[in-house]
């Protein structure tokens, strides 16, 4: 049965802000193309991004953490972070009756709470709960707005074209055209309305230059609805 919902534990935006502007914003590759795309847009912030595109706590690869941590030895660029956490989740992700369990997400609020508890209390302050649904559903207090990306992923279309571009930047001469798409999104950085996202979807995939949608059926580009989960 098709998934409707799943759970993120995501880095909270200032950490994903910090991390591009080290990374991209200060590199000249990038700089002069990202300053183009935010005088068009003055509304897009990294650091107000609510998205699913915020490097998601991730599995450890394997449910023997004796064993990961042996391989840390040999492997020093494997992430020793929130061990603990990452463990768990792997674990719930290893009994889950998904087909994809590579995936990072959790199927409910009450296991994506209990991984978030065992982040490292030194870490904690970095990361928040988003839930992501396939409803089409009226918005709620806790709506943060509505994202495009493949299910289960955390890859976002609009994240990577306009907020925080890596791979499939818009190019310059796309910015006025693209900028006319982008004028109701909200503080979060994300479409306030399903119809709006709807449309910067279909122009996305007449471009070229946009990261092409695979023929697979279940990895298709849609539109998702984000919610905040309280941790408190």
């Amino acid at each position: 049965m098709k998934q409707t919902e799943g759970y993120l534990i995501v880095e909270k935006p200032f950490v994903i802000s910090e991390w591009y502007q080290s990374r991209f914003e200060s590199d000249p590759r990038y700089s002069d193309h990202v300053q183009e795309i935010r005088a068009a847009n003055p509304i897009i912030d990294p650091g107000k991004y609510r998205g699913i595109n915020r490097n998601p706590l991730m599995q450890l690869g394997t449910v023997d953490l004796d064993q990961y941590i042996a391989s840390m030895n040999s492997h020093p660029s494997l992430n020793a972070d929130n061990l603990d956490a990452r463990h768990r989740l792997t674990e719930i992700v290893s009994k889950s009756p998904r087909t994809s369990k590579e995936l990072d997400h959790l199927d409910t609020i009450e296991q994506a709470i209990e991984v978030y508890n065992l982040i490292e209390s030194s870490q904690k302050n970095k990361y928040e709960i988003i839930r992501f649904t396939r409803h089409v559903e009226p918005l709620s207090i806790n709506t943060l707005g509505l994202d495009i990306g493949v299910w289960g992923n955390d890859y976002s279309i609009l994240c990577d074209s306009v907020i925080t571009p890596v791979w499939h930047p818009v190019p310059i001469e796309s910015i006025n055209e693209i900028s006319l798409l982008l004028n109701d999104l909200n503080d979060n950085n994300l479409f306030s309305n399903h119809k709006s996202a709807e449309s910067f979807l279909n122009y996305y995939l007449t471009q070229e230059w946009a990261e092409q949608q695979s023929t697979d059926s279940e990895s298709k580009y849609e539109v998702m609805l984000i919610d905040e989960i309280s941790t408190t």
